[in-house]
């Protein structure tokens, strides 16, 4: 919502000098922080360069995401879809199901 939108602004601004292969590598990194990766999926919100929704993508395909952290990238990739009209009701269905709440109802064409 508004408030998570702010929120990726404010950070994307202390992490401005961050590049996005470096966001996409942490929070694509099981080992990394939780609070690092959820920055990053954040983050990646404000991107629509197609490897930022790749990334956010494979989060929220993986039935094996943390549900918190999946949560973070369906709410981003969900921004970013929105932003460029995407619509792939075929994924979505495939999405984490705390992923998949940002999707439902489908996004419209």
């Amino acid at each position: 919502g508004e408030r998570f939108a702010t929120v990726a602004s404010a950070y994307l601004e202390n992490a401005g000098d961050w590049p996005m292969s470096k966001l996409i590598s942490i929070l694509l990194d099981a080992t990394a922080e939780f609070g690092d990766r959820d920055d990053a999926a954040m983050a990646l919100s404000e991107s629509d360069e197609p490897d930022a929704a790749e990334a956010l993508l494979r989060v929220a395909l993986d039935d094996g995401s943390d549900a918190d952290l999946a949560d973070r990238a369906g709410e981003s990739l969900s921004a970013i879809w929105r932003r460029n009209n995407v619509a792939r009701p075929d994924l979505v269905s495939q999405m984490h199901p705390a992923a998949r709440r940002f999707f439902d109802p489908p996004l419209e064409r």
